[in-house]
């Protein structure tokens, strides 16, 4: 990997973590790869291929990325994603930028 693209990773998650400096990295490519399917919803199902997750790993990171945060923590979500039913598949989720997800997919260059 050439150094502009770690010095662009590094950059990107400097902006995040100014939002939450407890960011994990997973959350943080969680909020990119949702990000880079914007405006179109990204399924539950191809996060975790995306991300190659499985488990309660996509649960955790989303939990992280919309308004409502983990359960037992007393730090409240970031209110970047919103979390929907999938209309067409009920057993799937579908998330998207809020608008505050929006303006920081801006300043990340997305």
């Amino acid at each position: 990997m050439p150094i502009k693209d770690l010095l662009t990773i590094r950059s990107a998650m400097r902006t995040l973590r100014d939002i939450d400096d407890s960011m994990s990295l997973q959350v943080a490519l969680g909020f990119v790869a949702i990000a880079a399917d914007h405006p179109e919803p990204m399924s539950s199902q191809k996060l975790c291929e995306t991300l190659d997750i499985v488990g309660m790993g996509p649960t955790r990171i989303i939990d992280n990325l919309t308004a409502r945060g983990r359960k037992g923590r007393t730090k409240p979500g970031l209110g970047l994603v919103r979390d929907e039913l999938d209309p067409e598949d009920r057993r799937n989720r579908l998330y998207s930028l809020t608008p505050e997800g929006v303006k920081v997919a801006k300043k990340l260059g997305l």
